[in-house]
């Protein structure tokens, strides 16, 4: 990128413009992950950033997101899946009258899942692996647990994990007994959302 600016320099250009795209593939399950969110929850600017480019929007709304995930500590998120995980292990042996909700972004009323049992040892493996990354983590918030994981292909598929949930937030129910996984499923989500991928820099 260096090199390209130095090009336009040399050629005149006064401006330059581009879409950050940029994306990286997880070794682990084939996931792209945008650099940019790797970045804001590393430190707090988007990739280009490093090179002088400026996002044309304002990031305010993103920098708060940024603000809200560093302040999650890790120790709840584990909880909240270690109370995920008993949920479902119980469920697994008698799934009558367990109920699996989402709710998706921008106010969908929650929907039920049909046939809620049969996701039951599919979800138990996603958040047994979660909650090992969690435990072995020496991260205390839940961003830069994020980063650190989006930035090593030997947990990445931990990053791309909580990602693919954020796009929905679930509820498990149990014999009365409610759940929330992902409360901090929006806050994810959002930040993809609110930082500007269209970036300029003033050659």
């Amino acid at each position: 990128m260096n090199f390209v600016l130095a090009v336009c320099r040399k050629l005149g250009a006064r401006d330059a413009s581009l879409e950050d795209a940029a994306d990286v593939t997880c070794l682990k399950n084939g996931e792209n992950m945008r650099l940019s969110v790797i970045q804001l929850l590393k430190k707090g600017q988007g990739f280009y950033e490093r090179f002088g480019f400026a996002p044309i929007q304002s990031t305010t709304r993103a920098m708060k997101l940024v603000h809200t995930l560093q302040n999650i500590q890790l120790s709840t998120v584990r909880e909240r899946f270690e109370k995920a995980i008993a949920l479902l292990s119980a469920a697994q042996k008698d799934p009558r009258t367990f109920e699996l909700k989402t709710t998706a972004q921008f106010g969908y009323p929650p929907v039920y899942v049909p046939d809620p049992a049969s996701h039951i040892a599919e979800k138990l493996t996603v958040f047994r692996r979660i909650v090992r990354k969690l435990k072995a983590s020496q991260s205390h918030s839940l961003a830069a647990f994020l980063a650190y994981s989006a930035a090593h292909q030997v947990d990445c598929r931990v990053y791309t994990d909580f990602v693919l949930l954020a796009q929905e937030e679930q509820f498990l129910v149990y014999q009365g007994k409610e759940v929330q996984v992902n409360k901090w499923a929006h806050q994810v989500n959002q930040l993809s959302r609110a930082y500007p991928q269209t970036m300029h820099i003033t050659l």
